[in-house]
């Protein structure tokens, strides 16, 4: 599938200038600490839909030959996305060489597995004194997660700012369930439960006894900012906060609060109901208790949930935005066509959808901002978003939502 020596044809050449970089960045996330190679598999996995994640194909074509068609790439071009990360190169010269070997960054030796169901049984146990969990905000991200939790057994109480809102979010969870009912899913009586465990409300005192508060607001570091600085006012000492941002940083807005030691991050997908990942991430003073509690959390809402220091874009968004831009790029310099790049990788590697269809799919806008924001934090031109998405930003070409981006789509 991917070149292990000279640079080859056009076809291979397309797929390892999108793939490589996006290796390196796996494995710099995990050298440098910022989450394990078992958890930056499952992000590609459930997260993006990979059949494999980088760590289990690279074991799989041999560290070796990756080593090799890097070194390969980075001698033609000098580009430094294509350098041999150190981790890579003392692996290979200590003959860990992947699957072929018995060991890579996996251990192909087989182990004992873990019960799944009592480990489950054990989480569940430990949230037994968890009756209520705030959200605030019941936008498209809040609407999922309201869902998700009132499914699995919890009162929810979620905080909009107008009435209209909490309508309009009540309904589209209603229209969610009874997609669920007419496929067979679930009864009317499982229904009529799940919304009897959402209330709306306007005034943020309405969430004081909740033990568990998720903010799913605009990311905007201020405004998060803000209703965490009045929220930690409001609800009681041993109340776990949490925010649901994508990018910004976890540990920055944690010390808008005077419980810093009680915050984390929980970064749900979107769509949340059928997205499996959550990454839990760990901001500068957030407890061991805490954090495990949130690791667990995500497990009783039947999710993957993944391990990730605070870090610009935490594992997801650290990963998927240099590798968007690259392919932006790739086809800006006019020497492809978008059709070509998006068919050669799902063709080559797996991936359901190709880079400039997925853009389309999350919004070119989003794209920008969450690698405007990342650029901002860590100055890495590889999340400064290319000049082509930009421009096509002005000129509100954001995706399959507004019917055109990269592509052309009808009206739904």
């Amino acid at each position: 599938m991917f070149i292990k020596g000279k640079i080859m044809d056009k076809r291979s050449n397309i797929v390892n200038k999108l793939i490589y970089p996006f290796w390196v960045d796996s494995i710099m996330l995990y050298e440098n600490g910022i989450s394990t190679f078992e958890d930056i598999d499952k992000v590609c996995k459930f997260g993006f839909g990979h059949p494999k994640g980088p760590f289990q194909m690279m074991d799989e074509i041999g560290l070796d030959a990756v080593c090799q068609g890097l070194r390969s790439f980075y001698d033609s071009t000098g580009d430094k996305r294509f350098k041999v990360p150190d981790a890579l190169r003392r692996m290979v010269k200590e003959g860990i060489l992947g699957k072929k070997a018995g060991k890579g960054f996996y251990n192909y030796v087989q182990e004992s597995p873990v019960c799944a169901k009592t480990e489950t049984l054990q989480k569940e146990l430990s949230f037994i004194n968890v009756k209520r969990v705030g959200v605030i905000g019941f936008g498209t991200m809040g609407r999922g997660i309201v869902q998700v939790i009132a499914e699995h057994g919890f009162e929810v109480i979620v905080k909009e700012v107008k009435q209209d809102l909490i309508t309009k979010g009540i309904c589209f969870i209603e229209k969610m369930l009874d997609r669920g009912v007419e496929k067979g899913n679930i009864t009317v009586k499982n229904k009529k439960n799940i919304i009897g465990k959402v209330r709306g409300t306007m005034k943020l005192e309405d969430l004081k006894e909740s033990d568990i508060i998720i903010e799913a607001a605009f990311e905007k570091m201020d405004l998060k900012k803000d209703i965490f600085t009045e929220i930690d006012m409001i609800v009681k000492p041993e109340a776990i906060l949490v925010t649901n941002t994508s990018c910004l940083s976890v540990s920055e807005i944690a010390a808008a609060t005077k419980r810093p030691d009680r915050f984390c991050g929980l970064h749900f997908f979107n769509p949340v109901p059928l997205m499996k990942l959550v990454e839990v991430i760990r901001a500068t003073k957030t407890s061991e208790e805490v954090f495990k509690k949130a690791f667990d959390f995500g497990i009783i809402l039947g999710k993957e949930p993944v391990k990730c220091n605070d870090s610009p874009g935490f594992i997801a968004n650290r990963l998927l935005c240099p590798y968007l831009f690259h392919a932006i790029e790739e086809y800006d310099k006019g020497l492809t066509t978008k059709e070509d790049i998006d068919n050669l990788i799902k063709l080559e590697t797996g991936f359901p959808m190709g880079p400039l269809e997925l853009i389309d799919l999350i919004g070119l806008d989003v794209c920008l901002d969450i690698g405007e924001a990342m650029f901002r934090k860590i100055a890495d031109p590889d999340l400064n978003p290319p000049s082509l998405l930009r421009e096509m930003v002005k000129k509100k070409y954001l995706g399959k939502k507004l019917c055109k981006g990269f592509y052309d789509y009808l009206p739904i």
